[in-house]
């Protein structure tokens, strides 16, 4: 046919659009706050539960236990907000229900695989800033500081003294109980590296200092840091200190506390140099407040300075450690122990050599 008959044709009809999925919003966008459902490892449609496998995967078609609007592919994935359409913008904070479940097993599961499971997906969800907030309203602060601090200090790494051969026929016994300790240390030092990064907010930072579920986190970190001889768990609590001597309404609390001795000794003394980092920010932030100067007392101040003088101290730890001296040194009573100190100036002097520290 010709151009005109081609144009008197019937036009076709366009193919519809499908139809919505279920549940979907109508911008095309990810689902947000209660909109959003959860479902299990594998599966596209039916609700999401909780269970001991369902809590993680690695081998699930589409992703993580957290609806596929993320845009993961295979593999496992990790629950946390959905961005806007195309990926981009802020993240969309997850609703209460979200986080509830785990807190509810980590808390009242009897099943150690069940507990260490929840507290992990704890663990992961507490990275993500916009869920902190709802963490803490449901408990999570409380659930992991039941773990951290509840009841009495567990041995470190090296169990060595449960010798499974000093008494004939208890061997199983006691083998199983030296597991058993490890597997709870690890727990707890999971439960602290957590709560660690749940009072980086605010909101829960107050929770976790003044809240009566809690009773008090700055002693009982504190106290839990003098006796813990676990390099992990040590690590985990000079982190939370460190967070909470950034905030100028602790620096006199922690302090006052007791928290200088078991500080400025992780400082030199920890294994990690995570631990002795976080050691040595800390001290130097609670060094800035004026009544913490007055209160530091010469001979914490003389430590500090004693710092200098170590052959075996980068770089970086000491310009951390001069920070801190200068405002110990505001003090008359500190500047003049420290002037006095055998050794102290030329311990300080040393960074005066532009060839070495040409920065």
């Amino acid at each position: 046919p010709g151009p005109r008959a081609r144009s008197l044709a019937p036009a076709r009809p366009r193919a519809r659009a499908p139809a919505p999925r279920a549940g979907a919003r109508a911008g095309g966008g990810p689902l947000l706050g209660r909109e959003r459902r959860l479902v299990p490892l594998g599966h596209s449609s039916a609700p999401w539960h909780l269970s001991a496998g369902t809590l993680w995967g690695s081998g699930g078609r589409g992703g993580g236990a957290e609806e596929r609007g993320r845009g993961r592919g295979g593999g496992g994935g990790v629950m946390a907000p959905g961005r806007g359409p195309g990926g981009g913008g802020p993240a969309a904070a997850l609703s209460r229900e979200h986080f509830l479940p785990f807190v509810e097993m980590a808390m009242w599961s009897s099943t150690p695989g069940v507990k260490y499971s929840a507290v992990s997906g704890l663990a992961t969800l507490a990275k993500v800033e916009e869920n902190k907030a709802a963490m803490g309203d449901v408990g999570a602060l409380e659930c992991l500081a039941t773990i951290v601090y509840g009841g009495l200090e567990l041995p470190a790494d090296d169990v060595s003294s449960l010798d499974i051969n000093r008494s004939p026929g208890l061997g199983g016994a006691l083998a199983k109980a030296q597991q058993r300790l490890q597997s709870d240390l690890k727990l707890r030092r999971l439960a602290a590296s957590t709560l660690g990064d749940l009072i980086t907010h605010e909101g829960n930072q107050m929770e976790f200092v003044s809240g009566q579920d809690i009773g008090g986190g700055i002693p009982k970190t504190i106290m839990l840091l003098k006796e813990t001889k676990s390099a992990g768990l040590q690590q985990a609590l000079v982190g939370m200190i460190n967070t909470l001597a950034g905030t100028e309404a602790w620096q006199t609390t922690l302090v006052a506390g007791g928290v200088l001795p078991p500080l400025l000794q992780a400082a030199i003394g920890a294994k990690g140099e995570k631990t002795r980092l976080h050691a040595f920010h800390a001290c130097r932030r609670l060094s800035q407040h004026p009544e913490n100067q007055e209160n530091w007392g010469v001979r914490n101040a003389l430590e500090v300075l004693r710092w200098m003088s170590l052959d075996n101290l980068e770089i970086k730890f000491r310009m951390i450690a001069m920070e801190t001296l200068r405002h110990l040194a505001t003090p008359p009573a500190n500047a003049m122990a420290m002037a006095a100190a055998p050794g102290g100036m030329a311990a300080i002097s040393r960074l005066l050599d532009s060839e070495a520290y040409d920065d």
